[in-house]
């Protein structure tokens, strides 16, 4: 019976060192996280939940330095959504302009997700401009479709390289929509973490010895505080002898 309670105390207070740094993750993304975290020596732990997803948990000591790593990096990602989220059957009749409306913003949300994907992509975002057909222009005056794309990348990866496929990419994905009438723009993304080298982060020699120092300290905490428990009970289970035999 002791051991148990001295293993689930342990556990306790194992699990309150560690401090949530973020929640709702897909696997793909918490991976992600994890990762990027592990290539700068701060430790995590990857939990599932029914209700929230995944969530990251790290030690309170390096949750600033983990909450900075994630911003120069721009993770975990914005979250797109999908055709499947916008069309979702809802026993209302829409209207003809409500399913155009509908459909732009999906074809939007999908291609931004997908640009995203790009390496060194932060953020993308892409916004669409089809012509209503049912107005009188003549052809020599008819306004086209047309499509910009605006996205925010890491500065050491060189996205611009991608543009024309993405261009490409875009155009042949919406109906009406030429090459030439789609507008890319590639943007730094830029934070107080990353416009140089990453003040924060230190040599891998000090992280290895400040990682070890951390956890003798957090071994002799639970040493001294299993000590301190196990005393107790000792002290209370003499205590219901000698009451017991007192009677």
């Amino acid at each position: 019976m002791r051991i148990k309670i001295y293993f689930l105390l342990l556990l306790f207070l194992l699990y309150g060192c560690d401090k949530e740094l973020v929640t709702g993750l897909t696997e793909r993304e918490a991976n992600e996280v994890s990762v990027t975290l592990f290539k700068h020596n701060i430790n995590s732990e990857v939990v599932s939940t029914k209700k929230l997803g995944i969530k990251i948990l790290v030690e309170k000591d390096d949750f600033i330095k983990a909450s900075m790593v994630l911003k120069r990096y721009g993770l975990p990602k914005k979250k797109y959504a999908s055709i499947g989220d916008v069309f979702k059957k809802d026993g209302l009749i829409s209207s003809q302009m409500e399913e155009k409306n509908r459909t732009v913003y999906a074809l939007s949300e999908e291609l931004s997700h997908t640009i995203s994907m790009i390496d060194g992509v932060v953020e993308a975002r892409v916004h669409i401009v089809i012509n209503d057909k049912k107005k009188r222009y003549s052809k020599e005056t008819k306004v086209p479709n047309t499509a910009s794309v605006m996205i925010k990348a890491l500065p050491k990866y060189n996205v611009n390289h991608y543009v024309p496929q993405i261009k490409q990419m875009v155009a042949k994905s919406i109906t009406g929509v030429i090459y030439k009438n789609v507008a890319v723009t590639v943007f730094p993304y830029i934070t107080e973490t990353n416009t140089g080298e990453m003040g924060i982060v230190a040599s891998n020699e000090s992280n290895e010895s400040n990682g070890r120092s951390t956890g003798v300290n957090l071994l002799i905490t639970l040493l001294v505080m299993c000590s301190i428990v196990g005393i107790s009970l000792l002290g209370f289970r003499l205590y219901e002898q000698n009451f017991a035999h007192g009677k």
